[in-house]
């Protein structure tokens, strides 16, 4: 594992996760960087006034999960974890609600261990399982680098940063990027899928990853998979890969909000985009729809 408080630009091979995530963006000089995929998109749905006055996002149990698959299936053995159980000022309903309990708790994370339940870790052991022998994922797995950052400073002079899950060598993989994605999704549903990358804006981090792989490597990819599995029992997995358009949109979305990200980031001028003129409102398809199919309905039983 490679520890740094920063990164050249290039690509780092086996990363440690915790010093890749140390190194963010500080709001106060905002212009020494880094740039990531998460801060671009915050900026997009916030605007520059709302991203400038964000606090950071607390850990949701999903993304806790997550976090866990990713530990146990990438990096096993670096992070430390202590069992939730092993507190012994927990109170009688197993929560830490005492000082004692939470000064335990805090120690804990002092020390850079994670705090998971028993539970938890066992049913993230058996989902890794799932990931290394379902052969679909298996085979992009295998023999795959994982863990590998990425850094790149345009013209600009702020560097942008990536973190990449999997980069395959396998021969149908290789010339692609591979994330993983726990999700409560529908999986038999392309519906859902592509409502979760929309939401998510995963197109928008296949393309910035791509690019930023390309501008700092010869060993050209352009092709990205997701490896999805079902954050419950059984822990399902299905991989797809994004088409031509999700990727071209993704560049879209980039070619549009960097260059204000940038602009509001070396200016130190966060405003809102509303300020100064009324805009109108669209009726959005899926509530006229919504509201045409209630019509319906009514008219039904007039």
């Amino acid at each position: 594992m490679r520890h740094a408080a920063f990164l050249e630009d290039g690509v780092h091979k086996g990363i440690c996760p915790h010093a890749y995530h140390t190194w963010e963006l500080i709001k106060d000089r905002p212009e020494t960087g880094p740039i990531s995929n998460s801060q671009l998109k915050d900026f997009a749905n916030q605007g520059a006034l709302g991203w400038r006055h964000s606090e950071r996002k607390k850990s949701s149990n999903a993304m806790a999960w997550g976090s866990l698959v990713d530990s146990l299936l990438f990096t096993p053995g670096v992070e430390e974890f202590a069992f939730k159980e092993d507190n012994p000022h927990l109170s009688t309903n197993g929560r830490a609600l005492s000082k004692a309990a939470k000064l335990w708790e805090n120690d804990q994370i002092l020390e850079a261990k994670t705090i998971v339940s028993e539970a938890h870790f066992d049913a993230a052991e058996v989902a890794v399982a799932r990931l290394k022998e379902t052969p679909v994922s298996a085979k992009i797995l295998e023999g795959a680098d994982y863990q590998v950052g990425l850094v790149y400073t345009a013209d600009h002079g702020i560097p942008t940063k990536g973190l990449v899950d999997v980069l395959p060598h396998e021969l149908d993989s290789d010339d692609c990027i591979a994330d993983l994605k726990t999700t409560a999704a529908n999986l038999y549903s392309d519906d859902d899928l592509a409502r979760q990358c929309g939401k998510y804006g995963y197109h928008v981090q296949a393309a910035l990853y791509l690019y930023l792989y390309n501008k700092i490597t010869s060993d050209y990819r352009n092709r990205w998979k997701i490896i999805w599995q079902s954050s419950t029992a059984p822990y399902e997995v299905r991989v797809t890969e994004l088409p031509q358009e999700w990727i071209d949109a993704g560049k879209a979305y980039i070619r549009y909000h960097m260059p204000r990200f940038i602009w509001a980031i070396k200016s130190h001028r966060f405003r809102s985009a509303f300020s100064k003129a009324e805009t109108y409102l669209p009726m959005h398809s899926s509530a006229l729809y919504a509201e045409e199919n209630r019509m319906e309905l009514l008219s039904t039983v007039e």
